[in-house]
């Protein structure tokens, strides 16, 4: 494996604790809820909540499983002219996850206190 590579891996597992550590960083603010808001209709109404572990687990237990698939394919499956560009893409993905976790908790945490 390359430098590329093994970047494509770091990238992977920085994200991941990223991930993780938004939601860490953000549950104290969920104390006191059993059930939250993750998701909302066109018209912006939310459907129905969600338990409170589901809002802080779903999405780092995805990027969990996705951004090291995502590392070992920049790693391994791309071809050498085409590596910074899979190393590029990974960190873009981990960067768009990560802004939309905690986007959404602290939109459902805003919708569900009442606009607090």
């Amino acid at each position: 494996m390359d430098t590329l590579g093994a970047t494509a891996l770091g990238v992977s597992g920085f994200f991941t604790c990223a991930l993780w550590l938004i939601s860490a960083r953000l549950k104290p603010r969920f104390a006191g809820l059993d059930r939250v808001q993750m998701q909302w209709t066109p018209e912006g109404h939310p459907p129905r909540p969600v338990p409170r572990w589901v809002a802080l687990a779903l999405l780092p237990a995805i990027g969990t499983v996705a951004l090291p698939l995502l590392g070992l394919a920049a790693a391994l499956g791309a071809p050498e002219n085409e590596k910074l560009g899979a190393l590029l893409t990974l960190v873009g993905v981990g960067a768009a996850l990560s802004a939309v976790h905690a986007a959404t908790l602290l939109l459902s945490l805003r919708w569900t206190r009442g606009g607090e």
